[in-house]
């Protein structure tokens, strides 16, 4: 749902049907990183939290991948863009299918271990939240004083 999210945004923009967003959209994707980190925190996620968080998350993300690129996709042509779009959308693919397998395989060998793993994903949970915010507030601060 994630990868959908921000496949949306980034062909959005890259097409021109939405503007760039610019640099704006850095501190809202730490925020999302903080607001994960919280929700992995809680206890107990709510069900919508498993389709509508990743999607947001993705649209925010997609716009940020779209700011990021912006320049660098001007004066492209139509087949070079399907081209692009489509190895960046496998590329992050392939990069959260490598994560989540990472996790997996640790989160495995901790079962095996007969392992409690809620403390693990509520500190895990936490340092992430308060990661994003450190992001957010670094991201902020320069919009905020013109540099």
């Amino acid at each position: 749902v994630f990868t959908l999210g921000h496949a949306i945004t980034l062909t959005l923009v890259v097409t021109g049907a939405i503007p760039s967003v610019g640099t704006w959209i850095e501190p809202i994707i730490a925020a999302t990183i903080a607001l994960g980190g919280y929700l992995a925190y809680r206890q107990k996620p709510a069900q919508t939290a498993f389709v509508v968080v990743p999607l947001v998350f993705g649209l925010i993300h997609g716009l940020g991948f779209a700011a990021a690129a912006a320049d660098k996709l001007q004066d492209i042509g139509t087949g070079d863009l399907a081209k692009l779009l489509l190895g960046f959308n496998v590329g992050v693919e392939a990069a959260q299918a490598g994560i989540i397998l990472a996790t997996a395989g640790v989160l495995w060998v901790l079962g095996r271990a007969r392992l409690e793993t809620t403390p693990l994903r509520r500190v895990l949970g936490l340092l992430i939240a308060i990661a994003g915010t450190a992001i957010m507030a670094a991201r902020i601060w320069p919009l905020l004083i013109g540099a």
